[in-house]
């Protein structure tokens, strides 16, 4: 097995056709691991970052890809290099492309990323990685191996939803005290406001104005939470990588973009992606002023019976511990954070693990 780095983007573009390959052949791939994904996110947040890919060859073919940046920390003291996953913080999922091949093919690649730990005596880290998934329990008990020391911090709840079964089914067994909710809501929207109409985003020459009113309802959303609950308007390159990012994922039928409009005028709107089967909820937004009509439960209802028409196989709410999530399911998937380094680096890197430690349990990392 042979390592191979990726520091340049002409070259992070030339081996689309190979990530795409190997990403189909895993059970773990999600929308995050997407070559479209990573390579318009390092255009947009690349610009203090070295990127890093890690490639994983035997006999000319790749085997596995660690999508990487070198960025650099820095404190009072001095400054540090750390190695992470790329998407940290857009990517509700972060993770590693390997072929489903064999267990062997794993230990081989982490194995190898080990001794490049140890090498580079740099420290490793992976935010928003999913606790469930085999391989990265295989990760770290092979850096444990090769003399890595792993620390694991709990990090996000992802709630879901299986698609199984029709909508009714689902709908009959959540509870009572919500859906007496739910419809005496509904009524009162239609006697005082009018019947809502659900919409999608299906026409690529409706993509910008429809995206445009998505970022007003946005802004209406942040704005209504008030400085006190840390109100921050998206940023503008937020804005672009979000807006280039819905014209490639609608080129490649992964944008869901949908509306509940009443007189003629959005009041809600989702942006979702859907990929390999799933539904991912990526960010939501309503007008506040039709808080009290519970307008996101209404058009999340509209979206949930169009996946359970489809025969969609989950819906992901992805991270965050609303209060509402968990009156629509009781699953969720626990995502961690893990920081590696060379064990027998003990005096400097934990001069610079223990500070690193005290800002990320701050919260300022």
């Amino acid at each position: 097995m042979r390592m191979r780095e990726i520091d340049a983007l002409d070259d992070f573009y030339s081996i689309k056709k190979e990530w795409d390959r190997l990403l189909l052949s895993t059970r773990s791939k999600n929308i995050f691991l997407t070559w479209e994904w990573n390579y318009t996110w390092f255009k947009h947040y690349g610009k203090n970052k070295n990127l890093l890919i890690l490639l994983f060859e035997d006999d000319g073919e790749i085997n596995g890809i660690l999508p990487l940046v070198r960025s650099k920390y820095y404190n009072r003291i001095f400054s540090y290099d750390v190695l992470e996953n790329m998407g940290i913080p857009n990517s509700d999922y972060s993770g590693i492309i390997i072929s489903d091949k064999c267990n062997e093919i794993a230990d081989q690649i982490f194995d190898q990323l080990g001794k490049f730990i140890k090498t580079h005596r740099i420290i490793f880290q992976m935010k928003e990685l999913p606790k469930n998934v085999e391989l990265y329990q295989i990760l770290k008990k092979r850096l444990f191996l090769n003399g890595i020391y792993v620390r694991e911090q709990p990090s996000d709840h992802c709630p879901y939803i299986p698609i199984q079964g029709s909508w009714e089914e689902y709908y009959s067994k959540l509870s009572k005290k919500l859906r007496h909710d739910i419809s005496r809501r509904k009524r009162k929207f239609r006697k005082e406001i009018g019947e809502p109409v659900f919409r999608k985003c299906m026409n690529d020459d409706n993509l910008e104005n429809d995206f445009n009113i998505f970022l007003d309802l946005q802004s209406m959303k942040r704005r209504s939470k008030g400085l006190n609950e840390g109100y921050k308007e998206m940023e503008k390159s937020e804005q672009e990588f979000l807006y280039e990012i819905s014209q490639i994922f609608k080129a490649n039928g992964w944008l869901r973009l949908s509306f509940l409009e009443v007189n003629g005028a959005a009041i809600s709107c989702d942006l979702s992606f859907e990929y390999d089967n799933i539904y991912y909820d990526y960010l939501p937004a309503f007008n506040p002023q039709y808080r009290s009509y519970s307008i996101g439960i209404i058009h999340q209802i509209c979206i949930l019976k169009n996946l359970f028409q489809k025969g969609v196989k989950e819906y992901d709410f992805m991270r965050g511990n609303e209060s509402y999530k968990s009156d629509w399911t009781s699953l969720k998937r626990d995502n961690e954070h893990i920081i590696a380094y060379d064990d027998s680096f003990t005096l400097d890197i934990n001069l610079l693990f223990l500070n690193y430690v005290i800002k990320f349990r701050k919260g300022l990392i």
